[in-house]
């Protein structure tokens, strides 16, 4: 992703991909979407930044998919005060054994990598696309590489913070009234995978 600013949308860049064959070895071959963009809660109803959020939420696959993701999520404001300023990611998440994280996850000012701490986050887009809602699984460094989660410098965000995923998923949906419900699994792909997937993100403007 070239960077992290408004008006970014879905990116249908592709690497080179292939499902694992029956005895489990993956092959080169087939598509894997690369997906770029940023998901902004900030932006005005109809305004090309939430066109862009819209495109990019709809551009999520049907299970069963590997994807490349590359996505920030911009926040809207709830409250300026002396005490501060509180964001709104529209976004819960859990620690590894299931129970709800304390706190926010980003905060205005606060830009950091975050740790392993964080078992999923589930995004809940209801202001932009009430149709879906997404849940990104997140495990050791060890286990997915490519994936990591942040609070990323935004300069063209307001306050100035995203909340930044990247990383290979494999997609599973569940159908719910009036929506799909999208779950998203770390995914460890082969070097060669992973570069050519890496190397597109870069290139998204």
């Amino acid at each position: 992703m070239g960077g992290l600013a408004r008006g970014l949308a879905a990116s249908g860049t592709a690497a080179l991909l292939a499902w694992p064959a029956p005895g489990g070895a993956m092959e080169a071959g087939g598509p894997v979407p690369v997906i770029t963009g940023t998901v902004d809660f900030g932006a005005a109803e109809g305004a090309e930044e939430f066109v862009g959020s819209q495109q990019l939420l709809q551009s999520l696959p049907s299970a069963p998919e590997v994807i490349y993701l590359d996505i920030a999520i911009a926040p809207t404001v709830v409250e300026r005060s002396a005490a501060g300023i509180k964001l709104d990611f529209s976004t819960t998440g859990t620690a590894p054994d299931g129970a709800p994280l304390a706190g926010d996850l980003c905060k205005a000012g606060e830009w950091r990598a975050i740790p392993s701490g964080v078992g999923s986050l589930t995004l809940t887009p209801a202001k932009i696309d009430p149709h879906v809602v997404v849940r990104f699984d997140f495990t050791t460094i060890d286990a997915a590489p490519y994936n990591a989660l942040s609070c990323d410098y935004a300069p063209a965000i307001p306050d100035l913070v995203v909340i930044h995923i990247t990383g290979f998923f494999v997609v599973h949906e569940t159908t719910i009234p009036g929506a799909r419900s999208l779950r998203l699994i770390p995914f460890d792909p082969p070097y060669d995978v992973a570069t050519a997937a890496l190397a597109q993100s870069i290139a998204a403007p």
